[in-house]
């Protein structure tokens, strides 16, 4: 038996069990960088592998070999009766679980079977923060309710990560609109993917306006605003991590117009130790970010942007997609220079 599971936190739990087999940690950060012609060609890795360790200081050398090492655990697929998918609602884990059905649906299976562990919620968790935060007793309880994966489930996988990473992201909004229901958390995934392309009120996306709210009464220091802003309810089924929201705000606090102030901000750090530095970090909102986040002024305008959303590059001065909150849908790169231009916020 072989199990993939959505990342460390819950492999160290797995070890805890009775449960058998081999394990292998299928935790990339499919929610950042490029994420270009379905990762099928060694020329869209080594684009990823070049941005991640630019944006994440990831270095790259070691990016691909871990891509290397979890390729060879899902080729030993053959050798086992049954490879388990262990992974969670949000829209973390539902990337790297399309990444695998889709890496699955190309293959055929022969006499193994793909059975897949994949809850919402869980008795007496209010709310359900994911796999890691359970005993080993009631991990056991998850495993022993596991169901095998269906080909409606595969084909949907399919259209799912092709859409994704597609530079069209009105491919993701017609997938939406045909159903999801296979896979049951797939849509409150996606559609969180979708806010996070930046607003046509001010030009910030979902995390961001989050953020800049969290911060407008007063500083803040880094645990307790990571706490507040990735447990809320339009971040919640982000499954967004510390390295992530550093990363966030290290963009909000760079250039020559920062939304934020960084007092004693290590740097975005992908090591655990290094990591705990962010403990220190006090986070202050500057006059521009109260503008900005209020919609007085549009973020794009006065700062640019430069960001991979799955298959989308948004990189001023080209027109940026955009997503409207009263319409809940995209907005294409024209149309959204006029819906800035109505909205009242500063543009050039």
């Amino acid at each position: 038996m072989l199990h993939i599971v959505n990342g460390v936190a819950t492999l160290n739990l797995l070890d805890r069990t009775d449960i058998r087999g081999a394990r292998v940690s299928g935790d990339d950060i499919f929610a950042e960088g490029p994420v270009q012609d379905c990762l099928e060609t060694p020329a869209s890795w080594r684009t990823r592998a070049d941005h991640l360790q630019k944006r994440f200081n990831i270095p790259k050398e070691q990016y691909l070999q871990r891509k290397e090492e979890r390729e060879r655990s899902l080729r030993s697929f053959a050798y086992h009766e049954e490879v388990v998918l262990w992974f969670e609602f949000d829209l973390f884990c539902q990337l790297n679980l399309l990444f695998l059905l889709h890496w699955f649906a190309k293959r055929p299976l022969g006499n193994s079977k793909l059975t897949l562990i994949c809850p919402g919620e869980f008795p007496g968790h209010k709310q359900f923060r994911g796999l890691g935060t359970l005993s080993p007793r009631q991990l056991t309880s998850l495993f022993e309710d596991r169901v095998e994966v269906t080909d409606q489930q595969k084909k949907l996988a399919e259209k799912a990560w092709s859409a994704y990473s597609s530079a069209d992201p009105t491919a993701i909004e017609r997938l939406l609109e045909q159903g999801t229901e296979d896979l049951r958390y797939l849509h409150k995934a996606l559609f969180a993917h979708l806010e996070r392309f930046p607003s046509t009120l001010n030009g910030l996306n979902s995390v961001e306006i989050k953020t800049l709210e969290a911060v407008q009464d007063g500083p803040r220091k880094f645990p307790d605003l990571f706490s507040t802003v990735s447990t809320s309810d339009t971040v919640f089924s982000h499954g967004m991590g510390d390295v992530q929201f550093s990363a966030y705000l290290s963009d909000l606090a760079d250039g020559d117009s920062p939304l934020l102030r960084l007092d004693n901000f290590p740097g975005i750090l992908s090591q655990d130790a290094a990591r705990r530095n962010l403990g220190k970090c006090t986070i202050r909102i500057t006059d521009l970010g109260k503008d900005i986040v209020k919609g007085r002024q549009d973020n794009i305008t006065v700062r640019g942007i430069d960001r991979w959303l799955g298959g989308v590059h948004l990189k001023t001065p080209d027109p940026t997609w955009r997503w409207d909150p009263s319409a809940r849908g995209l907005v294409s790169p024209g149309e959204s220079i006029k819906q800035v231009e109505r909205g009242g916020a500063s543009v050039s």
